[in-house]
């Protein structure tokens, strides 16, 4: 196993354990950005689908990063053939307001 991956995954254990939530969040992203240099798709839909589900930053109005969460599901929903996932970020990008 690739040791940024296990870093990434020990780091998002430990930020969850204290309750930091959006540290946990912005490392699970990172997380899903290393699966997709790594071109290993379902492991990174399997981080981005609950990350997409369940995070904070949409409901506190973080839009950049709701943006690159959406946008970095599309690109691998696309990829694995995840059609719903593709209709329901582009759904939600396209009526989101900012």
């Amino acid at each position: 196993m690739d040791s940024t991956i296990a870093s990434l995954k020990e780091a998002i254990l430990q930020h969850e354990s204290e309750g930091y939530l959006r540290s946990a969040q912005a490392a699970k992203l990172q997380l899903a950005d290393e699966y997709v240099r790594l071109e290993a798709w379902d492991e990174a839909l399997r981080v981005l689908r609950p990350l997409w589900q369940g995070m904070s930053w949409r409901r506190e109005g973080w839009w950049d990063l709701t943006e690159e969460v959406g946008t970095l599901l599309r690109k691998v929903g696309a990829q694995v053939g995840d059609g719903g996932a593709v209709v329901a970020v582009d759904w939600e990008l396209m009526n989101s307001s900012e």
